[in-house]
């Protein structure tokens, strides 16, 4: 698939899950699924997407892709607002109209300006490679953004593990007996 088309599917699904993070503002799967996506997203675009059309048009295109990284950055600051408030802040509202606004208004700039284009320079080619690309880099970042303990707790954890298992007798090493011929590292 072109970049354009995987790009403007992603645009799809984020504008979704914007909707019902409007319908329900409290709701903290919804959010964090957004946030996910966007995360995964914007970390492609300004890995694989923004530096190969800026190869290609050069200063021309610097100003729109240095506007849309910030736009990426400022999204980040108001999810991580989100994130911070209780379900019932009184300001919740206005926070998720903000950043419902700001995201329409990223993506119709992308898809209408920069889309529009990159595309006079990028050939079908090159756009199908972009997209390759930037699938693979995705589905990497979805997988490393799945993880939903923070690297603190889950080390925290190991050695909790580890130290039960010591007092039961068992190595660190899959919960078999010490001295066990078949000792494999977790």
């Amino acid at each position: 698939m072109d970049i354009y088309s995987l790009l403007i599917e992603d645009h799809r699904k984020i504008k979704r899950w914007l909707n019902a993070l409007k319908r329900m503002p409290s709701d903290k799967k919804t959010l964090e699924t957004l946030f996910q996506e966007l995360s995964a997203h914007d970390h492609c675009e300004e890995k694989v997407v923004y530096p190969a059309i800026k190869k290609k048009l050069k200063k021309d295109f610097n100003l729109l892709i240095e506007g849309s990284e910030k736009e990426h950055h400022m999204t980040e600051e108001l999810i991580k607002t989100l994130r911070s408030l209780s379900s019932n802040h009184p300001e919740r509202l206005l926070v998720v109209a903000y950043l419902q606004k700001g995201l329409l208004a990223h993506i119709d700039k992308e898809e209408n300006q920069i889309f529009a284009l990159a595309n006079k320079y990028i050939t079908a080619a090159e756009s199908k490679l972009l997209g390759e690309k930037f699938a693979k880099e995705k589905a990497i970042e979805l997988e490393k953004n799945q993880d939903p303990i923070p690297d603190r707790v889950a080390s925290t954890l190991r050695t909790t593990v580890r130290k039960v298992a010591s007092k039961a007798g068992l190595t660190a090493k899959r919960g078999r007996p010490k001295g066990s011929d078949h000792q494999k590292d977790i």
